[in-house]
Order: C-alpha cells, then structure tokens, then sequence
C-alpha cells in the first residue's frame, strides 16, 4: 500500500503544536496565550498555602489478614 505525502507551504493554527504556536505568537508579541503577572501572583497566593500545608504520607501495614 503506497504512502500519502502531503507538503503544506504555510501552517495552519491546525497544523502547528501547542508548543510551537505559544512560541510564535511570543516572537510576533501576541500574548493573548499568556496570562498577566498579577493573575499568576494571585493564583500563587491561593495555592501556596495548600502546599505548605500538606503533611508527610503515611504508609499502611497492609497484611494478608488472620486466617
């Protein structure tokens, strides 16, 4: 069974990754991805409190039980 090649001369937002659009759209000074500075240090205050304040993980003995 032959193999398909299509060639694309200009990408589409469709043919491009993720990465690769958040990367494009810095370097032509889009920051519509982006979120502002005071929306992350908010985010942050709510969220690194939870994280300090997590405890240590405790293991359980988990046995075969009695037969």
């Amino acid at each position: 069974m032959p193999a398909k090649l299509t060639a694309v001369e200009t990408q589409t937002a469709d043919e491009v990754d993720a990465y690769e659009r958040l990367l494009g759209d810095a370097m032509h000074g889009d920051g519509m991805l982006f979120v502002r500075e005071d929306a992350v240090e908010a985010a942050w205050a709510i969220v690194e409190p939870i994280l300090d304040s997590v405890s240590a993980l405790h293991s359980m003995n988990l046995g075969r039980g009695t037969s």
